[in-house]
């Protein structure tokens, strides 16, 4: 009898480390993977579709080399800096310097030109074609991910809170005019890719047309910035 007692004691035991090492081994898997900037900064990313993407937009303001790039507080003529031929700076959502760690900050063309790069060490910003790519596995047909303007319905999969995780975020953009006009805060949200197309680059907007739809077009204005993986 005590032998039999005993032998159900271990069993009993046994499997309740089992079930604590499944609950460590769970949590484990749960843990928020991230990367982190030149200047310190740190973002979560997660792998969807084969590529790893981070959720939050980018806000780093030295490229890898440690030079900075222009802050646009400083009294830049944006109007005479919106090309990919001028000096690379940055800006912050809705004028507001407190936006940053919310939202990231907005660049220039001529930032996401520059070879010294500034996504963090083994990231870029992600390419037209990366993008298409993430679409095209959240649901979205080739021919609309091909095409320009309004497309798909995948959307709301893509924006903060919807299915996909990567949490994209409406931080509006700047117009680079005279004066320089900060516009849709909140209400749309405005991001590079890193495939040229003329003087600029292909961008892509959320919100523009509907909530469904991803807007795909090129850019002259200010803008968000995601990082892929390389």
């Amino acid at each position: 009898m005590k032998i039999t007692i005993l032998i159900i004691s271990l069993a009993l035991l046994t499997g309740a480390a089992a079930k604590k090492h499944d609950r460590k081994s769970s949590f484990k898997e749960k843990k928020v993977i991230t990367v982190t900037d030149i200047d310190g900064n740190i973002y979560p990313y997660i792998t969807i579709c084969g590529r790893s993407w981070m959720t939050t937009n980018l806000k780093v303001t030295h490229f890898r080399n440690g030079d900075s790039l222009i802050n646009g507080l400083t009294g830049i003529n944006w109007a005479s800096n919106c090309k990919k031929t001028d000096l690379p700076a940055y800006a912050f959502p809705n004028n507001d310097a407190a936006n940053k760690d919310s939202f990231g900050l907005y660049y220039n063309a001529a930032a996401i030109a520059d070879d010294r790069g500034i996504a963090p060490k083994g990231w870029h910003v992600a390419t037209d074609d990366e993008w298409k790519a993430l679409e095209v596995c959240l649901g979205m047909s080739k021919s609309d991910a091909d095409s320009a303007l309004c497309r798909g319905n995948i959307g709301k999969k893509l924006l903060t809170g919807g299915s996909s995780g990567l949490n994209i975020q409406l931080a509006g953009y700047l117009l680079p005019i005279s004066p320089p006009s900060y516009v849709f805060f909140n209400q749309q949200g405005a991001y590079w890719t890193s495939t040229p197309r003329f003087a600029t680059y292909q961008t892509r907007g959320f919100n523009v047309c509907d909530m469904k739809s991803v807007y795909r077009s090129i850019g002259s204005s200010l803008f968000s910035v995601r990082c892929v993986k390389d």
